[in-house]
C-alpha cells in the first residue's frame, strides 16, 4: 500500500518512537507525491525527569545523563524518546517533505544551559523553550 495515502495523522505519538528517521520515511513511503502530514508533538517530559530535582522542570528531561536515563526509565515498557523540535523538523525534511506550517508551544524555560546533560548542549534556548509543536508537511 505504498505511495496510496493522501493524509498521515499522529497527536502526542512521535515522542514516544524511538527511531524517529526510519518512522518518518515510512510516512513518505506511505503517502502519494503531494501527499500531507499532520503531527501534534508534546515535548515535555512526560514525568521522566531527576527525581531528585524538588523543581517542577517541564523540560527537565534533558537534564538527564544516558545512565541517569536508564535509572529513571527502568522498568517502563516504553518512554520518550527526547528528541526536542529542531530534531524533528530536521528529519522530515531528510525524508523528502516540505514543511508548510510549524506551530510552536513555548513554555517558560527554568533550565541552566551549563545542567544539560551531554547528549543536549547542542540545544539552542528555542529548543529548550519549546514543549511542544504543530507540523504540516508536504511529500515531495
Amino acid at each position: 500500500y505504498f505511495g496510496t495515502s493522501d493524509y498521515v495523522m499522529s497527536t502526542a505519538t512521535l515522542e514516544h518512537v524511538e527511531d524517529l528517521s526510519s518512522v518518518y520515511l515510512q510516512f513518505h513511503e506511505l503517502l502519494r507525491l503531494g501527499g500531507v502530514m499532520s503531527h501534534s508533538i508534546d515535548l515535555r517530559c512526560h514525568g521522566y525527569k531527576k527525581p531528585w530535582n524538588q523543581e517542577d522542570l517541564w523540560n527537565g528531561h534533558w537534564l538527564l545523563t544516558e545512565d541517569e536515563w536508564g535509572t529513571v526509565t527502568a522498568g517502563h515498557e516504553y518512554s520518550i524518546n527526547r528528541a526536542p523540535a529542531s530534531q524533528h523538523l530536521k528529519l522530515i525534511v531528510e525524508s523528502g517533505f516540505e514543511i508548510l506550517s510549524v506551530q510552536k508551544r513555548v513554555f517558560k524555560n527554568k533550565l541552566k544551559w551549563n545542567d544539560l546533560a551531554p547528549r543536549f548542549q547542542w540545544m539552542t534556548l528555542e529548543d529548550i523553550e519549546c514543549s511542544g509543536l504543530h507540523v504540516i508537511a508536504r511529500k515531495t
